[in-house]
């Protein structure tokens, strides 16, 4: 049964880490940027992603990794409209009331600030140690600098673990900020004549330049760096997150914890691909439509002669717009069919289109289209009869007799979409 619930165990595992994808970046740490263009990394929808940032020493920066989700959306042309309708901490309190008595049991002042200058000499050359091992591991851990810098802060306070590192670095503290609360005591018991007071006001301005020192910076970090980096590792890893709609934005705050330094703050896009997407675009089109134009002309008494009027060109150009049903092969190229209509600004008349479409680009996308063209046309009726020299109409008829017909062609268009914008 043991060996049942291992194995499981083992191939839930694996399908878990075959299923989720790592996305690997590199952060210039003199650039203070992300090297890599995230616009040509494709998320496949309903698939699950983690982002690795390397070049990173994960004891120096802390990292803000969170992800949100947008659809990208663009507006209907008016055109095509009727088409869609729709210092102190817990731990460290506890070695207060032994200071305190410990402190008062002190017969002289002078021996209370020899102890104080001590541990302050003392918490100065851990410091010296934390920084020196923070500018060698600054961009990437160093586990024989990081081992250097712990034994040597083990010899210096006297400890064997790390919990006593910190406890022991915590007490080194309160010592001295429990020192400067007893000499501003004496200060105000003491008279102006007594001959202490100058050697009084000497060791206590001392003392409460150490006091700044510790309350502006938290010396316990320093021990807290040097424990933390023993297990550093070079890079950082977001929380797995699920690729979905056609846009995933990583907001990636890093954070120096050792400068209390925000480092970098950018946003990462991610832009999907393996979904259908709706999009319109506008656009010039080309199509082979020309309506034909005709004239009466007398032949005799009895007939008049229909002409056609000589024709100046034999294709169009019109401005319109396309509603796209398109799959998403990549993030930067999809396919599909399309709909809508285009007005001609040669005979006003307005073309339906049909067709297939190719659209290049992520959010700001230019469409190759082609498909049928449909507009209608005046058409001669069948009132008009035609012998051997050519179309003609009783001499009592006056004006060209016509009627509407549907007619279709084929059409190329150059189209774009500069509108699209996030949506939640």
């Amino acid at each position: 049964m043991k060996k049942v619930t291992i194995l499981m165990t083992f191939v839930l595992f694996s399908i878990i880490s075959y299923s989720q994808k790592l996305i690997e970046l590199n952060y210039d740490s003199g650039k203070k940027e992300i090297c890599e263009k995230t616009k040509k990394i494709n998320l496949r929808v309903g698939e699950l992603y983690k982002v690795k940032i390397n070049g990173i020493n994960s004891s120096v920066i802390n990292a803000k990794l969170e992800t949100t989700t947008y659809s990208l959306n663009s507006n209907t042309p008016e055109l095509i409209k009727p088409l869609f309708p729709g210092v102190v901490d817990a731990s460290q309190l506890e070695n207060l009331f032994y200071f305190v008595d410990s402190l008062f049991a002190v017969s002289r002042l002078n021996d209370i600030y020899d102890e104080a200058l001590s541990k302050w000499n003392i918490l100065s050359e851990l410091k010296s140690f934390a920084d020196t091992l923070y500018k060698k591991t600054e961009n990437s851990p160093n586990p024989k600098e990081s081992s250097t810098a712990l034994y040597n802060a083990y010899s210096l306070l006297n400890v064997h673990s790390n919990d006593e590192l910190k406890k022991q670095t915590s007490i080194l503290i309160n010592f001295i900020i429990l020192a400067k609360e007893i000499y501003q005591k004496k200060m105000e018991e003491a008279s102006p004549d007594n001959i202490i007071a100058e050697q009084l006001i000497q060791n206590c301005s001392e003392l409460y330049f150490y006091y700044e020192k510790l309350t502006k910076d938290n010396y316990l970090r320093y021990a807290t760096f040097i424990i933390e980096s023993q297990k550093s590792k070079p890079y950082l890893e977001s929380e797995t997150f699920k690729a979905e709609k056609d846009l995933v934005d990583l907001n990636v705050i890093l954070v120096n914890n050792y400068v209390k330094d925000t480092v970098l703050k950018d946003v990462l896009p991610f832009y999907t691909k393996g979904s259908w997407s709706f999009d319109f675009s506008s656009g010039f089109f080309y199509d082979n439509l020309v309506e034909k134009s005709y004239y009466i002309e007398k032949r005799d008494t009895l007939i008049n002669n229909i002409l056609e009027e000589e024709r100046t060109n034999s294709f169009d150009v019109a401005f319109g717009a396309l509603g796209h049903f398109s799959y998403k092969f990549t993030n930067s190229f999809l396919a599909g069919l399309s709909m809508g209509a285009a007005i001609s600004p040669f005979d006003a008349k307005v073309r339906y289109l049909l067709g297939a479409s190719f659209l290049f680009g992520r959010r700001n996308q230019v469409g190759l289209n082609a498909g049928l063209s449909l507009v209608k046309f005046k058409e001669l009726s069948n009132a008009v009869k035609e012998d051997e020299i050519g179309k003609y109409v009783p001499a009592s008829v006056t004006s060209v007799p016509t009627y509407d017909k549907l007619i279709s062609g084929i059409y190329f268009g150059i189209t774009y979409n500069l509108t699209s914008k996030k949506k939640d």
